[in-house]
């Protein structure tokens, strides 16, 4: 008895022992964190004193807060939450959209036949009426048959409000109303044949299935928005695809740069869960403020729009007949402030975070900033070497990555005394790295791949994958 009590005791303590010793292992390896740097091009030493903060976090459990120094050590704090965290990451989507119903309802779905459907649905289910329960047909319409304007869709996503949908009579008391407002605000008619080609199923009495092939002639506005605290800024397009004009006589003010006013109705941020939504709530939307504030040509397109609240600024990246331009246009008079030249032709990719902005065509990069001074200034254009120029334009032409919105990207810019850092998500290595640029206004001076241990070897523990959640970049 006293040999088998004994077994027992030294079992127990080398079970105890071997679970130490493996949380002492775990525990010890949590903060081991290691950034791999790869020079692509350039010096690394021009990135000295640059730091790059980031979140990574792995199912919402477990969390690590790295600092990197370019060329130093990883500083590495961990921590579990056993609760876990509503994480915000990815793109935040545009504060407000409007695009045609024609473009967002593109693809097969199926839907319920109800006399109420409106926009390219009311052809589906219009079509889908004369036909037998299980036919099938593709059929070619002229869609201004059935719309004397075009179809437009909505969407708001501004901080405080809560704007769900046009016709969700049901949920708000007033978002049909504002819904009905922005379509008769914005009625651009169909002057001439819209050729489409729609296949539609009867899936039953009360269902069906419809799909619309692409025009280059169905028109999106796509809007590009912004705010301040108060108003919601936004331009959108008076040409199709194709590049023909579509008529904007209709819209009060006609074409410009539009605005509304909006309140916040909750505290919610549009982001983040945890609320109850009070019965007879209204959106927080002021659809009657909708109005022009200001006039544009109609040859001018604005590609990039951001409201600065601080500086009562509005700041836009336009397309002219005679190239691309960066304009400032104070908000309290609506009259434009500078009008910076960039480039004289080609299609552009631009970003922006706070008072930086960045904007490339083809292997040149015009940086401007007003942090050092008054107004803005243009800091530097140069010349891309091949591994940078690569990294950019990965991404679509004439695109805006505004950073302060977390863009799938997960681009950040940084000027500071004469050095103005570029980070975004590697094309070589995707989601496993950063590229880091670094510029001034001799040229590029480094280009390099950064792997984060944690992205590149995830931590897996059932379905739990590092991924990173907040980043931020700041010079000593």
């Amino acid at each position: 008895m006293k040999r088998m009590a004994a077994l027992l005791l030294t079992l127990t303590l080398l079970a105890v022992g071997g679970s130490v010793l493996v949380g002492f292992t775990v525990n010890r390896q949590r903060d081991r964190v290691t950034v791999e740097e790869e020079t692509l091009y350039g010096d690394p030493a021009a990135a000295q004193g640059l730091c790059i903060h980031s979140k990574v976090h792995a199912g919402q459990y477990l969390f690590w807060d790295t600092s990197f120094r370019v060329g130093e050590d990883v500083s590495t704090s961990f921590h579990f939450d056993g609760a876990g965290q509503n994480v915000v990451g990815g793109f935040g989507g545009e504060d407000f959209m409007l695009s045609s119903d024609l473009q967002t309802h593109g693809g097969m779905y199926g839907s319920p036949m109800l006399e109420s459907t409106t926009g390219i649905e009311r052809v589906y289910w219009e079509l889908a009426q004369q036909m037998e329960v299980g036919e099938e047909e593709t059929l070619n319409v002229d869609l201004r048959t059935y719309f004397d304007v075009y179809p437009l869709s909505m969407e708001i996503h501004l901080p405080g409000t809560l704007f769900f949908g046009g016709e969700s009579r049901d949920i708000s008391c007033d978002a049909a109303a504002v819904s009905a407002h922005f379509r008769e605000f914005f009625a651009i008619p169909i002057t001439d044949p819209l050729p489409a080609k729609i296949q539609v199923e009867r899936v039953s009495e009360n269902s069906y299935n419809g799909s619309l092939q692409h025009s280059e002639e169905f028109y999106d506005p796509a809007a590009v928005s912004t705010h301040t605290d108060s108003r919601c800024f936004f331009a959108i397009k008076n040409h199709t695809p194709a590049g023909n004009p579509v008529d904007m006589s209709r819209v009060p003010g006609g074409y410009g740069i539009y605005s509304f006013a909006y309140k916040r109705v909750t505290n919610w941020d549009g982001h983040s869960g945890g609320f109850t939504i009070p019965a007879g709530y209204i959106t927080g939307v002021d659809a009657p403020s909708l109005r022009m504030v200001f006039p544009l040509e109609e040859t001018t397109e604005v590609l990039a729009l951001q409201a600065d609240g601080y500086s009562n600024e509005l700041q836009m990246v336009t397309r002219e007949p005679d190239g691309t331009y960066f304009i400032v246009i104070d908000i309290g008079t609506m009259t434009v402030q500078q009008k910076i030249p960039l480039f004289e032709e080609g299609a552009v990719q631009i970003f922006s975070q706070g008072n930086t902005w960045a904007v490339a065509c083809g292997d040149r990069l015009t940086a401007l900033d007003c942090s050092e001074t008054d107004s803005y200034v243009r800091l530097f254009t140069v010349q891309m070497p091949e591994s940078m120029y690569s990294e950019i334009l990965w991404a679509e032409e004439d695109m805006y990555f505004p950073a302060s919105e977390s863009s799938w990207r997960d681009i950040h810019l940084m000027y500071h005394n004469g050095r103005l850092a570029f980070l975004t998500k590697s094309r070589l290595t995707g989601n496993d790295g950063y590229f880091l640029t670094v510029i001034d206004r001799e040229g590029v001076q480094y280009c390099g791949n950064l792997q984060n241990s944690l992205l590149s070897s995830p931590y897996r523990q059932g379905s739990l994958w590092c991924q990173t959640y907040e980043t931020e970049l700041t010079w000593d």
